[in-house]
């Protein structure tokens, strides 16, 4: 009995000691970059990437987006994603922090135990090519941040990066097949 009490005891001490070194050492960060090309002229892309309410022709699932503080597609707007999951919701706020198009713009994505800032930029290409250059950083914060450690599913940089590149793609499909054909670019 004495030696089964050892084994629980010494275990409740190690495991919060090992959990607590992760958030205490580890920068719980994932930084990455991806590329795509789409076949539109930089000025089509930035005039739609500008306003955030386009997101919802080109990405897939059930959301709204709120404008909450600031004003629209200025640095500082203040946005709330709301995302609808079966009879669940779940809430993200978007802060504009630069639009600087049609060099750049960045956005930073909180919710609880994470924060992401994106940066996108334009470059023509050629006369009707533009590529994108999207730069990820995600930062964890508590239980987050120890799944983020523990590379569990859904939480490895090559999670995350299959998603942006899932997002890019359908940026991509949107603009060069429904966006220019059918001229319904807003800003």
């Amino acid at each position: 009995m004495k030696k089964i009490l050892k084994i629980i005891i010494i275990f409740l001490i190690i495991v919060p000691v090992f959990f607590f070194s992760i958030i205490l050492f580890d920068d719980g960060v994932i930084e990455y970059e991806e590329t795509i090309t789409i076949e539109a002229p930089t000025q089509t892309i930035d005039s739609f990437i500008g306003n955030i309410y386009n997101m919802k022709q080109y990405m897939t699932g059930d959301f709204d987006i709120v404008l909450i503080k600031g004003e629209h597609q200025k640095s500082n707007a203040i946005y709330n994603i709301i995302w609808k999951i079966d009879t669940d919701s779940m809430t993200m706020q978007a802060t504009l922090l630069n639009n600087n198009l049609p060099d750049s713009i960045s956005y930073l994505y909180e919710t609880k135990g994470l924060k992401n800032t994106m940066t996108q930029k334009h470059n023509l290409t050629s006369n009707n090519h533009t590529q994108i250059i999207n730069k990820q950083k995600f930062e964890f914060y508590g239980v987050m941040k120890i799944l983020k450690f523990l590379n569990i599913k859904g939480f490895k940089k090559s999670d995350f990066q299959n998603q942006s590149k899932i997002y890019l793609n359908e940026f991509k499909l949107f603009i060069e097949n429904e966006a220019i054909p059918n001229k319904i670019i807003e800003s």
